[in-house]
């Protein structure tokens, strides 16, 4: 099983759109929800009944005309956001107007609290806690940056991050430049982080290359996902040859303790040599 995460940031960018398949002449109105430089999402009541390709013409809100556009829908959204669909560009990254238009979002983003404009105050304490966010990421401990456990599962980790972007998203009249690039600079780390460690894949290579792997974490993706650990253990194998060898030992005391009639001491080995080497397990569903 691959595990993607999305490869360009989206922005919110609320601007008409119109858009017909190619073999089309009646153009069909929509509204733009998000933005990227791979995709959009488009709301509208005259979605097409099927994926197929599209002719699009952006309206850009900042320069006053239309960039244009070619895509394909990729899937259909409900309500409440809904019915929207979305679209990926058959050219990812080739047009120069839309990236434009969103370096310009980009700069000048100040998302909301809680639907307010902030305070000084609390400018002032989203300012701080991105520095100290971007201070602390010099160590390059994941977990320890967005203050989680090594071994928190994929709701936490979602619940966490969202958590620290809506503390750092902002709105207020008179911020700084450099203020402003220090929360976006914040937010677009702790966006990164979590697309890692949201990645069953990407994660578990985070964990292998610190040393650092809990055996519950991989059981739960093992069973959730049933991925294939083989290059996991492999690599593992290779790179912590000593903890793999007292692995195989305490196993074989395991045996011995439920040969002889004491679960309990096999539980507490069979415990310790998952520890010490937490891919060389069979995990059932």
């Amino acid at each position: 099983m691959i595990f993607r995460e999305r490869k360009y940031e989206r922005f919110e960018y609320e601007a008409p759109v119109l858009y017909k398949a190619p073999d089309k002449n009646i153009w069909q109105y929509g509204i733009i929800l998000d933005v990227s430089m791979g995709g959009l999402l488009i709301k509208s009541p005259n979605l097409p009944r099927k994926q197929s390709n599209l002719e699009i013409r952006l309206s850009n809100m900042i320069e006053g005309n239309f960039i244009r556009l070619e895509g394909k829908i990729v899937r259909f959204v409900d309500p409440p956001r809904g019915p929207a669909m979305g679209i990926e560009f058959l050219i990812p990254e080739s047009s120069p107007e839309l990236r434009k238009l969103i370096e310009t979002i980009q700069i000048s983003l100040r998302p909301i609290v809680n639907g307010q404009q902030a305070t000084e105050e609390q400018k002032n304490e989203a300012v701080r806690y991105a520095r100290e966010l971007l201070e602390n990421a010099s160590y390059m401990d994941y977990y320890s940056t967005l203050e989680l456990k090594s071994d928190v599962l994929e709701d936490d980790l979602g619940v966490k991050s969202a958590e620290i972007v809506r503390t750092l998203s902002i709105q207020y009249q008179g911020i700084s430049e450099n203020e402003s690039k220090i929360i976006h600079e914040a937010i677009t780390m702790v966006k990164r982080i979590s697309g890692i460690l949201g990645n069953p894949e990407r994660r578990l290579g985070y964990d292998l290359s610190s040393g650092k792997i809990e055996p519950s974490v991989v059981e739960y993706y093992a069973k959730k996902y049933q991925m294939d650990m083989s290059e996991f253990m492999s690599f593992y194998s290779h790179k912590f040859p000593e903890r793999v060898k007292k692995a195989e030992k305490l196993m074989m005391l395991t045996r011995e303790y439920l040969d002889s009639g004491n679960p309990m001491e096999a539980q507490r080995t069979s415990e310790e040599a998952r520890k010490l080497a937490p891919f060389h397990f069979k995990y059932g569903r």
